[in-house]
């Protein structure tokens, strides 16, 4: 900060309270760890409830009470194990030149630095978010940077309400985003045309015929497993996709048990429907609630069984949405539309009988305001089966959210329309409703 005599500066400082309660977190680099596999073993118990949502519920909780306590007498502070195994090392090696120290000591120290610099970085890594780099040399430095800017763009210190009044009290904060997302994300009673069945004609009989609500076997659900990325962000139970991967033997029958009950009918407890909101800057002027992107963190489970009728879809699309649909589709360019679109703005200015007109349509908070009853009917003028239409609209009522402010939670609230932004299955669903548009303007 520089000024001058003649330019006085007017500071605002506000320093952000830390919060009192640490949730649970899972480490990748606890996988690294030889006794990791053990732990998990003695802590992890298949006859805790007969029913699978609270058994892997009571498994989650007890197994992440004992990682905890196991983390700090394992590992600690990484940063500071990490700089007392350095110093260890180069005092071994000091001493190994003057005779004091043996090579089998200096040997020993050095593979106990090159673990603690797998966990340092493993660490920096999932803190960082980054999928840039998978292996090389060592990016310290980078995961810094971008652990720095992740934090400096999650900080909200100050917001205009829907009133133009400025806040600045974190409470103020806290209280006013909880009240516009409740707001933005339930339903308003409005009048909505009926659904024109004979759009869908030509696809009635292919999608009655889908077989997309069996109960998966487990080859299905670890293929989905494998499938989510173990650096995403972890919410709101703490474990991340590496935590089953690595455990799978021992976990999987609890996981396989609590996905085929959601496809028998069952619906998970609020502790697996349940998504951490976080705001991300849509651009550098941020002043409204409407310059943040709301993305649901959701838990491992309920990401697999998002995926699961994402595989099942995928490879029907192509016979059910409309070839001008492009966006969140396998296989298909948005950027062909764009080309498309600059083609026909150049012919604009050409001379024609009637003249020339382009509109441009621009549907605001689609993914946040679409009807859940719109959704439904126009699957079910699509012609699936009962079974799958169901099947999603609990995939829909199975919510609840709170929201992520500068490192806490705030709220506690059920949504009654819109897609959850950061969820696999919304894309798919978003297109497939998205895509009677595209028909009616095709008319």
């Amino acid at each position: 900060m520089a000024g001058s005599d003649h330019r006085p500066l007017l500071c605002s400082i506000q320093n952000t309270a830390r919060p009192t309660y640490t949730p649970f977190r899972f480490q990748n680099m606890w996988t690294l760890h030889p006794d990791f596999i053990k732990v998990v073993e003695n802590n992890w118990n298949s006859n805790l409830h007969a029913d699978p949502w609270i058994r892997l519920w009571l498994n989650q909780k007890n197994l992440a009470s004992h990682l905890k306590k196991w983390n700090w007498e394992r590992f600690g502070n990484v940063n500071e194990q990490l700089e007392a195994i350095q110093n260890e090392v180069h005092n071994l090696e000091e001493g190994l030149l003057m005779g004091r120290n043996s090579e089998y000591e200096v040997h020993h120290a050095n593979e106990r630095l090159l673990a603690q610099i797998r966990y340092h970085e493993c660490f920096l890594q999932q803190k960082a978010v980054v999928t840039k780099f998978t292996d090389g040399d060592r990016n310290t430095r980078y995961y810094h940077a971008c652990i720095n800017h992740r934090r400096k763009c999650n900080m909200i210190l100050n917001i205009n309400n829907i009133n133009g009044r400025k806040l600045i009290n974190a409470d103020e904060i806290a209280y006013d985003v909880v009240q516009h997302f409740q707001k933005l994300f339930t339903n308003e009673l409005d009048f909505r045309s009926p659904i024109e069945t004979e759009m869908f004609t030509n696809c009635h009989h292919y999608a009655h015929n889908l077989n997309l609500t069996s109960t998966p076997l487990e080859y299905e659900i670890k293929q989905t497993l494998d499938s989510i990325d173990g650096l995403k962000t972890a919410r709101p139970d703490g474990y991340t996709s590496t935590f089953y991967k690595a455990t799978w033997d021992r976990t999987k029958q609890e996981i396989i048990l609590a996905v085929q009950n959601f496809f028998l009918g069952v619906d998970p407890p609020k502790y697996f429907s349940t998504s951490t909101i976080t705001l991300i800057p849509k651009n550098q002027n941020r002043k409204t609630w409407g310059d943040y992107m709301p993305i649901s963190l959701t838990n491992v489970i309920s990401k697999i069984i998002s995926k699961i009728i994402v595989f099942r879809l995928q490879p029907h699309l192509q016979h059910l949405i409309s070839d001008n649909q492009v966006a969140f589709f396998k296989g298909r360019n948005i950027t062909d539309n764009i080309l498309l679109s600059q083609e026909l703005l150049l012919d604009l200015v050409r001379n024609c009988r009637g003249r020339n007109v382009i509109f441009k349509l621009d549907i605001s908070k689609a993914y946040d305001t679409i009807n859940w009853e719109f959704i439904l009917d126009t699957l079910s003028a699509r012609g699936y089966n009962e079974e799958f239409i169901n099947l999603i609209h609990r995939w829909l009522k199975c919510n609840a959210h709170s929201i992520l402010i500068n490192g806490k939670c705030h709220g506690f609230f059920n949504a009654t329309r819109g897609i959850k932004q950061g969820d696999h299955l919304s894309p798919t669903i978003f297109i497939l409703a998205l895509d009677y548009l595209s028909r009616q303007l095709n008319i």
